[in-house]
């Protein structure tokens, strides 16, 4: 009798590891819901990684998360329930999708593709979801005992929700009616970047506070960027006097300014997307003439010491 059992036991051992073999190993996990709030409210959330804390359900499982920012990479280190594993931004298209991958380090090693998706729809946007990859041996042997499909959608219609709470209840502070301004000449000490707006103004900012110290005279910070024929985004400091000597990989310009509508956006910087969406349809709207200049960002107030929601940026578009 304990022959046979014996038999028996060591038959399922050696014949388990062959049925796990024979589940599907590839996977493909989406869900989607409508956040009431334009395309242009919810793309920071998704393209920045600084915000996913505010809504992701794969980082609120550890509060005490450590994060590590590199250009288009954080790099995690959580508990035994996040995990630890790299986020590397792949490729976005602003306010329309979001590529990322995805790389486990702990509890085990696994790659695969994170994708968000943002599709105008009646008044809102439906947010999509998916994750897709090759879970391997260790993938298929989790869908033996779990659900993986289930458990996985279940944590993205959670961050779903998370975000749809985020992004609806902030309101936007933008005056609709710009105030016609002269923007003065201005020494600027600035880095740019050129390509889409997303991609280049986080780099180009860091590359500028980096060298903060190292410039003198600083009376505030703006932005200067275009769109047409090629994006092109300048982070930059203004000064009082030019520079006797620029730090290495800045440069120097005096800055011609000119006639301007100034619109103002009260709120956190993470609402600016959304507001030069805005200004942009009042262009569009009333037909305003634009001259071949710069765009301004104007960022009035500190915000090491302000905060996010008294934030006030001053929106500037070139007129004639």
């Amino acid at each position: 009798m304990l022959m046979k059992i014996g038999l028996g036991v060591v038959a399922v051992l050696i014949g388990f590891p062959g049925y796990v073999s024979t589940r599907e190993g590839k996977f493909r996990y989406e869900r989607s819901g409508v956040i009431n709030a334009t395309p242009e409210k919810n793309f920071p959330y998704l393209s920045d990684f600084k915000l996913g804390g505010e809504w992701s359900p794969f980082e609120q499982v550890d509060p005490n998360m450590k994060k590590t920012f590199t250009g288009n990479v954080m790099e995690f280190e959580g508990n035994k329930d996040a995990g630890s594993g790299r986020l590397e931004l792949l490729n976005t298209v602003p306010n329309q999708s979001v590529d990322i991958k995805l790389t486990m380090l702990k509890p085990f090693h696994a790659e695969n593709l994170v994708q968000y998706k943002l599709t105008p729809e009646q008044n809102g946007t439906r947010f999509t979801w998916i994750m897709s990859g090759d879970g391997g041996f260790m993938g298929k042997l989790m869908n033996v005992f779990m659900d993986c499909e289930k458990m996985i959608g279940d944590q993205f219609l959670k961050g779903i929700s998370n975000l749809k709470s985020v992004v609806e209840g902030k309101n936007m502070n933008l005056t609709e009616k710009p105030e016609i301004v002269t923007w003065p000449e201005t020494h600027y000490v600035f880095v740019e970047k050129t390509g889409p707006f997303q991609e280049t103004a986080q780099p180009a900012w860091e590359s500028l506070h980096k060298n903060v110290p190292n410039i003198k005279s600083v009376k505030g910070f703006m932005s200067l960027y275009k769109v047409e024929p090629k994006m092109v985004y300048r982070a930059g400091a203004m000064v009082a006097v030019k520079p006797d000597q620029v730090p290495a990989g800045l440069a120097h310009v005096k800055f011609e300014g000119g006639k301007y509508a100034k619109f103002t956006l009260i709120g956190a910087y993470e609402n600016l997307p959304e507001a030069s969406g805005k200004v942009f349809e009042i262009i569009k709207r009333d037909h305003m003439n634009l001259r071949d200049a710069f765009f301004i960002e104007n960022y009035v107030n500190d915000p090491a010491t302000t905060p996010a929601d008294k934030l006030v940026t001053e929106i500037l578009v070139p007129i004639q």
